[in-house]
């Protein structure tokens, strides 16, 4: 703070005093002591600040703190928000590779008690592929604010118990809060209705996985209503959490579209839940 205040002083006393010395010792004497002896050759100096000086200098300090901080913080939003959507990017390249290799096959919510029962949530399907689990995880949420995806059955080896993101799983029945009337569905719930990408009006307008909010209260498969979307209100214990997608991310959460492609949403529209657009 004191160099930042002499950056400022300096030149201006440099046009007063000839010797630079002169201007040196006026300048450490006023910022650093309160008294100086203008003797010949001689400074008496008293080692301290006055109240004045030190609350002058604490505001200054609060003034330009309370410019950065803010800075520094939102530099720390943006970074979590490009970590998550990395995450997304990451899940949408194993669903493309599930897509290709099913004949075109989306990637199930529930993949139900297949292989020994080791699956179920498609969260699961991820880790069982040797897919590092950490890209389930949104870093903008704490660890204790993952969701046990649906499913897990420590008896039966279903190994992931913590995820961060959710499907649309909207059935056609699922639209009665929507503002507007909407004639389709979300996507795969499970694996004896598969949906087919070529069967998909519109991939890139159409929401697959989303940010989920924190502590979903229990083990959950996807977003099954449209009221459990971005549009649905978030109820208190002991109402509820009716909303499931999360808003982590400066007000924003981030998805994934069905073509591959991730992008942070303020709010979606009601069609872009819809595989029928």
């Amino acid at each position: 703070m004191f160099r930042l205040l002499w950056a400022f002083v300096k030149p201006l006393l440099s046009l007063r005093f000839k010797h630079k010395k002169a201007c040196y010792e006026l300048c450490t004497s006023a910022l650093f002591y309160k008294e100086m002896d203008y003797g010949k050759d001689k400074y008496a100096m008293r080692k301290y600040f006055t109240l004045i000086e030190l609350m002058t200098t604490m505001t200054v300090i609060s003034i330009i703190a309370s410019m950065i901080l803010p800075s520094f913080n939102r530099g720390r939003q943006q970074a979590l928000k490009s970590s998550c959507k990395n995450n997304l990017k990451n899940i949408s390249l194993v669903n493309s590779i599930y897509t290709d290799d099913h004949n075109g096959l989306v990637i199930p919510a529930d993949f139900g008690n297949t292989n020994e029962g080791k699956l179920h949530h498609w969260a699961n399907y991820i880790t069982f592929m040797d897919i590092s689990e950490n890209i389930l995880k949104c870093p903008a949420l704490d660890d204790d604010e993952h969701f046990d995806p649906a499913g897990h059955d420590p008896q039966t080896g279903n190994i992931y118990t913590e995820a961060a993101y959710i499907m649309n799983i909207i059935p056609s029945d699922g639209w009665n809060s929507s503002p507007i009337s909407i004639d389709g569905m979300g996507w795969c719930y499970d694996s004896e209705t598969p949906i087919n990408i070529n069967d998909v009006t519109r991939p890139s307008n159409t929401i697959y996985i989303s940010d989920v909010i924190a502590e979903l209260s229990s083990s959950h498969i996807g977003i099954n209503s449209f009221s459990k979307t971005d549009w649905g209100e978030l109820l208190l214990p002991p109402l509820g959490d009716v909303r499931r997608v999360g808003i982590h991310h400066l007000d924003n959460y981030n998805a994934t579209f069905g073509d591959g492609s991730v992008r942070t949403l303020k709010q979606s529209h009601p069609e872009q839940w819809n595989t029928r657009q």
